[in-house]
């Protein structure tokens, strides 16, 4: 016998029920399939023979090695009806049943008070003798209980399991908050991220997106599974996590205090059918990992504001003591030659009072030079490094080559590196041609200053950028090459010095490439 058991879904569909639902089915039926959102809240239970359900098996077992037909009062009360449900294999209904069945036992439950005389007709048709089996529903009730106890404590391994599950990943996760803690920077607290996000969902491939242009840009296991353009519109929406098709892979925002810090994208999960317990899990991270992003990144900025503020003060006591030593040391040679040159009127006080004045000019300038190098507010822009050279060098009318170019961020400021190098060269060095070759290595732009003079003694090289050093009759204020370092530095540069071969000098500076989208021929 065959039954459609399609009518059972749609029972349960119709019921409604905020309950829980428990369907009982005798074994012909085929089970129906449970729609997802009833599979917790619904258990079918198949019994071979329903009669089970109201007579102890010892009793039952006797009467099936009679080839007895049981039946329940329900189904004798519709027999006309329910016969038509089994395949006679050819045979008329009468023959179905003197063939394959010897008598029968209607196990009455006692609900039914015309039972008697439904059985008397069914036996008739049949010719078949029966037999009527009273029963109480206690055993019944029993058989009941016991399989709704089994089915809840079975839910309840299920939730016990789970529970443990999320127990064990809620514990992973506070070792990792508290190791997080002790983490000193980005590039460190996003590796651990990462290896935290692969070791709970085991997917595929991981990528950490940044939500910065500085620092950490991704920390890949593998290669994106998700594409950029998903990922970009995901950046911008509302979203704290976000599905991928085919449900197996997801993105989560790590966010602190409105301020999106970056975005973990997991892809291919070993375990798609968990996915919804792995985002709970995912978002928890999120929460702790954005905890301690924002608290390094906040270090980092009060490092930074700190070591401006030192920077600063050290300038601020700098130009203190060029005002009040350096530059009224000069007026005063000034006015004392002003004042000898009125009583004996010879030109050479004159002469002295020029240079005086002049270098009193000059430390003014450097230290406008050094107030630019110092500064935080100046925007730098993307240059060719070629152009602002050119400007330079052409002001000392020596020959000059320069080879190459390169896109930079800098500013104005960039010109008095540059004449602070070329100036050298000539002054100091005694240099009467200058070389400038510009190279474009990786990402880095490598700009090398050579030149023809005299050089730079070996134990001189290690001083030459220290505030206020100079060295031989040729030597000013000692201010030019500090200030152009501090200068390169604040572009996130470096700059040194070399010999050059066979003779000379060479000054090299290192910059970050610009990146635009037109290429730079």
């Amino acid at each position: 016998m065959e039954k459609n058991s399609d009518n059972v879904v749609e029972i349960i569909k119709e019921l409604k029920c905020a309950n829980d639902v428990f369907v009982l089915l005798e074994e012909p039926y085929l089970r129906p399939i449970v729609p997802d959102e009833y599979s917790n809240h619904v258990a079918i239970h198949r019994v071979e023979n329903i009669c089970n359900m109201f007579i102890e098996p010892s009793v039952l077992d006797g009467y099936l090695d009679s080839c007895t037909f049981f039946v329940l009062p329900g189904w004798i009360d519709n027999w006309q009806e329910n016969i038509l449900d089994y395949n006679m294999c050819g045979k008329d209904s009468r023959s179905f049943f003197s063939l394959n069945y010897s008598s029968i036992l209607v196990v009455d439950t006692g609900f039914y008070p015309d039972l008697k005389s439904k059985i008397e007709q069914f036996s008739e048709f049949t010719g078949l003798p029966f037999k009527v089996l009273p029963v109480k529903i206690d055993y019944f009730v029993l058989f009941i209980e016991n399989l709704i106890l089994r089915w809840n404590i079975g839910k309840k391994q299920n939730q016990l399991k789970s529970s443990n599950k999320k127990v064990a990943s809620y514990a992973m996760s506070l070792d990792f908050v508290r190791k997080m803690a002790d983490v000193p920077d980005e590039a460190e607290a996003v590796d651990s991220i990462c290896t935290l996000f692969n070791m709970m969902f085991a997917p595929e491939n991981i990528v950490y997106h940044s939500s910065t242009d500085a620092g950490v840009d991704v920390c890949v296991f593998n290669s994106s599974g998700i594409g950029e353009e998903l990922i970009n519109s995901f950046k911008h929406s509302d979203a704290s996590y976000m599905v991928f098709d085919p449900g197996n892979s997801f993105a989560i925002k790590i966010s602190a205090r409105d301020e999106l810090l970056g975005i973990v994208e997991v892809c291919n999960i070993a375990y798609p059918e968990n996915i919804e317990e792995y985002l709970g899990i995912a978002l928890d991270i999120a929460k702790a990992s954005s905890l301690t992003l924002s608290n390094i990144r906040r270090y980092e900025e009060l490092s930074r504001s700190r070591k401006q503020y030192a920077d600063l003060a050290d300038m601020f006591r700098t130009t203190n003591r060029i005002l009040s030593h350096d530059i009224a040391n000069s007026l005063q040679v000034v006015t004392s030659a002003l004042d000898v040159y009125v009583d004996s009127e010879e030109g050479h006080f004159i002469d002295m009072a020029m240079k005086a004045a002049h270098k009193s000019i000059s430390l003014i300038r450097e230290m406008q030079d050094l107030d630019s190098a110092y500064s935080i507010d100046s925007a730098l822009s993307i240059n060719t490094v070629k152009d602002f050279i050119v400007n330079v060098v052409d002001r000392y009318g020596i020959p000059f080559s320069i080879n190459g170019n390169c896109l930079v961020r800098i500013d104005a400021a960039f010109a008095s590196v540059v004449d602070n190098i070329v100036s050298n060269a000539i002054v100091h060095g005694g240099s009467h041609k200058i070389c400038v070759n510009i190279k474009k290595i990786d990402d880095i732009c490598r700009i090398e200053f050579v030149d023809d003079g005299i050089g730079i003694p070996d134990d001189i090289k290690l001083r030459v950028f220290d505030e206020g050093f100079k060295y031989g009759e040729t030597g000013h204020t000692g201010f030019g090459l500090f200030i152009a370092k501090k200068t390169i530095e604040r572009y996130g540069g470096t700059i040194h010095v070399e010999d050059n071969s066979p003779k000379g000098t060479k000054f090299i500076i290192q910059l970050s490439v610009a990146t635009v989208d037109s290429t730079m021929k």
